[in-house]
């Protein structure tokens, strides 16, 4: 290692060693050289950034633009989604018309003409229960006419016009429908209190035969309303015995304030009349 062509080798050695072990030994006794690691830190941390500056600057651009990117496809992906959400209810919204449709057109007696029809306005509140269906006379629609749906008896209509007709329903004030108990087929009239109020049959003899949850259908009489179709359901039964007779609450089988589709119906009688 120390060759004849440098004699002082092994000298300076030794003495840059004793150097060194005597700069330690101050170093930790007397911290001497510490401003010295201080400017030594600083200019490595200097060095690094403009070495590394490059790579971190690459890396951050990378991350903004990836980022800005995501935030772009997660929009994207929410208005699609919002988009299938739209057309899966609108699918439930057909499904459930397909639904309330069969139901309707299985609702009536073969024997009789019908035509299915729309709502298009209603006007329901304590006074008056009618609502606008969108067939009139151009449909061969006409005063008196019968309405039905999947539930039953919906009313009848009081004005034609071409395109349009207004309805009166069962619940109506003004309304009064001839029914029978479907148990034994007697006969008697139910009236409308309002929308929120149950069909009433006031006046009743005492011995009249009718129980709670008897089922009332039309029973035909007066030409306006075909026979046999579900009007109510005996809900309470008030007795009064000074008089002997008695009052009688149904509620009505259709939801007066769902209805949608509904189906005319022709009086094949009444035109044979």
């Amino acid at each position: 290692m120390f060759t004849k062509k440098n004699p002082f080798l092994k000298s300076k050695l030794f003495i840059l060693i004793f150097i060194s072990f005597c700069t330690i030994f101050l170093d930790t006794k007397f911290n001497i050289l510490n401003s010295t690691k201080s400017y030594i830190v600083n200019f490595i941390n200097t060095v690094y950034e403009y070495i590394y500056y490059p790579k971190n600057f690459f890396i951050f651009s990378f991350s903004k633009n990836f980022l800005e990117k995501l935030i772009q496809e997660k929009k994207i992906l929410e208005e699609k989604i919002l988009l299938k959400n739209h057309e899966i209810m609108i699918l439930k919204k057909y499904k459930q018309e397909n639904i309330q449709l069969k139901k309707l057109l299985n609702s009536f007696s073969k024997n009789n003409r019908v035509m299915l029809t729309k709502v298009i306005f209603v006007n329901i509140n304590k006074n008056s229960s009618q609502i606008n269906i969108d067939k009139g006379y151009q449909n061969q629609v006409y005063l008196g006419q019968s309405i039905i749906n999947e539930m039953g008896i919906v009313g009848q209509t009081i004005f034609v016009n071409k395109n349009s007709s207004t309805v009166l329903l069962v619940c109506d004030k003004n309304h009064a429908i001839p029914i029978k108990v479907l148990r034994n087929n007697l006969h008697t009239i139910g009236l409308g209190q309002g929308s929120n109020c149950p069909m009433i049959l006031e006046n009743l003899d005492y011995d009249f035969d009718i129980q709670k949850d008897d089922v009332l259908v039309t029973s035909g009489l007066g030409g306006i309303f075909p026979d046999g179709y579900p009007v109510a359901k005996v809900i309470e039964i008030v007795k009064n015995e000074k008089n002997l007779q008695k009052t009688v609450f149904a509620e009505y089988f259709i939801k007066i304030k769902s209805l949608d589709y509904l189906l005319l119906i022709w009086n094949t009688k009444k035109f044979e009349d």
